[in-house]
């Protein structure tokens, strides 16, 4: 029997412009938050990292906004802060 691997990696994506997505019709509240990024830049990224790392952020403006969040609020305050993000974006609540 022949050795065969598998290489597993976590992609770790913010908003993703899939039908779901564009069906939900979130509202944008924030001009520096990251923009959606579409399936295959996603996709792409990923193949590209694989068998490289085994996790990454994919999109360079999720970088940045992870890395800012991480630096900038305790765990509790960032948790808070997407979380009253995204009640805005979907109107819960109003």
């Amino acid at each position: 029997m022949e050795n065969q691997s598998v290489d597993v990696i976590g992609c770790i994506a913010g908003s993703i412009l899939t039908p779901n997505f564009i069906q939900s019709r979130p509202e944008k509240i924030n001009p520096f938050a990251p923009k959606p990024q579409l399936p295959e830049e996603v996709v792409k990224e990923c193949f590209s990292k694989m068998g490289k790392t085994p996790s990454f952020i994919s999109g360079g403006s999720n970088k940045i906004a992870c890395f800012l969040m991480n630096r900038m609020f305790s765990i509790k305050r960032a948790v808070n802060l997407m979380g009253d993000t995204t009640r805005k974006m979907y109107r819960i609540g109003d």
